[in-house]
């Protein structure tokens, strides 16, 4: 077990140009991807993040629609999750949480969530099941990021209870406690919250003492999945689950009369073996056997300043060691991989097709072709204007460097090509002979 940090998290100029050229699509956004193509920044101006951070519009189910389906005009729609991360030290005044996710679909039986597929409202085909949104910048190291992404899979399908003001003597403070542990047992304390069931005692009367832990979560990334979390994100057999209790009809909660304990009563004590948790929930399919097991994960920095290199270097630091199929190197945080005991995956990098090259790269030259009219509104001419060219073909990229259409040259003086199936902003045009790139030149579609 890793050095638990529960004290500390519970408290809770061409190349320029191009790097930063804004996308005029339903939200005008400015996108950037990190050469290591595992990050990706978003920058909002000052009024557009006082917004989306004062008013909470992650919250807001039309808000966040636009944005991510902003976010999926210009990468694969080929992720499992996307998650927002915002620049900041502390979680902006307007937002009440550390981390929030929302989820898009569902296709799984067996876990307490019906089956669903909202992802067409997002922009996506079928493939994205959830979005976060985590508030401060430090959210992906230190969590509460293991603890947003279990969300998608629990909990949901037990009738937890916990307490709604903390400490208390009077049985109204405590209630129904979807999406949490609350009062559970398990093998450690859960990324949901809950107990380790093996320091439970009881004392009589409806009377339990245990060693102290979180209701709703357990010191951030600083504790691994519990095996109820590993079985139901498809990690491990049902078998494979201890057995736990979970506790009802709560009447008081307080610290314990031993240091490092709490006391409850409760009048109502549900153990659940691994066949109680199927006839309660049904089996899950697919089983662990064809679990997906390794997910797409986009990660997205909302920034009101241009990331500097160091920021950059930091999150793309911190995505490299939380996807890292290996050890972290911190002995007191758990990344995805450790966190799954080496089962579960995540794979941050968007692909080649995604992003068929970096806009860093770009540099904007005219030689061999005029091209009109700019602003470009059906078709767009390419004329060349009397000087040989060796360009035989022709790629489109979008602002931040996605390949929408490869389309052959002819060897003609002028060529006209339709524009109009494509979204109103800025793209690059790449004069090609094989994979030598030969004249780029940006235009705009309106």
């Amino acid at each position: 077990m890793k050095t638990n940090l529960k004290s500390y998290l519970n408290k809770s100029l061409t190349t320029f140009i191009l790097l930063y050229t804004t996308i005029t699509f339903s939200q005008p956004f400015t996108y950037k991807i990190h050469k290591n193509n595992r990050v990706v920044s978003l920058l909002m101006s000052n009024t557009q993040f006082n917004q989306w951070t004062g008013n909470d519009e992650f919250a807001d189910r039309v808000k966040s629609q636009l944005l991510i389906k902003d976010v999926l005009k210009n990468v694969n729609d080929d992720f499992d999750f996307i998650t927002l991360i915002l620049n900041t030290d502390q979680t902006p005044t307007g937002i009440t949480y550390a981390g929030k996710l929302s989820s898009i679909s569902n296709a799984i039986e067996g876990i307490g969530v019906r089956t669903f597929d909202n992802t067409s409202a997002y922009g996506s085909n079928g493939r994205l099941k959830s979005i976060i949104q985590l508030t401060r910048k430090n959210s992906i190291l230190f969590g509460p990021f293991l603890h947003e992404l279990m969300h998608n899979w629990a909990s949901y399908g037990l009738d937890t209870v916990g307490p709604r003001r903390g400490f208390s003597d009077d049985p109204n403070d405590f209630s129904s406690f979807f999406g949490h542990w609350g009062f559970t047992g398990g093998n450690t304390p859960g990324q949901l919250g809950g107990f380790t069931q093996s320091s439970l005692i009881s004392n009589g009367s409806n009377s339990y003492t245990v060693d102290v832990f979180g209701d709703f979560a357990n010191g951030g990334n600083s504790v691994p999945y519990t095996q109820l979390e590993l079985y139901l994100m498809g990690m491990i057999p049902v078998e494979e689950v201890e057995a736990f209790d979970l506790f009802q009809d709560i009447t008081s909660y307080s610290r314990g009369t031993k240091q490092g304990t709490y006391d409850f009563k409760a009048n109502t004590r549900i153990t659940y073996t691994p066949d109680a948790l199927i006839n309660k929930l049904g089996k899950r399919n697919p089983t662990h056997l064809n679990a997906q097991k390794e997910f797409k994960i986009l990660t997205v920095v909302i920034t009101t300043t241009p990331l500097t290199d160091s920021e950059w270097t930091k999150f793309d630091n911190d995505i490299e060691s939380f996807t890292r199929k290996g050890d972290d190197g911190n002995p007191s945080l758990y990344n995805f991989w450790e966190a799954t005991r080496g089962i579960g995956s995540l794979n941050p990098i968007l692909t080649e097709k995604s992003t068929i090259l970096n806009v860093n790269d770009i540099t904007l030259t005219t030689n061999n072709f005029k091209v009109y009219p700019i602003p470009a509104n059906q078709y767009l001419t390419l004329q060349n204007i009397g000087r040989k060219t060796l360009a035989n073909k022709l790629i489109i990229c979008n602002a931040i460097g996605k390949k929408i259409a490869k389309l052959p040259l002819e060897k003609t003086t002028s060529q006209t090509i339709d524009v109009s199936k494509y979204t109103s902003g800025i793209y690059y045009l790449l004069f090609q002979k094989g994979t030598t790139i030969l004249e780029t030149q940006k235009i705009i579609i309106n």
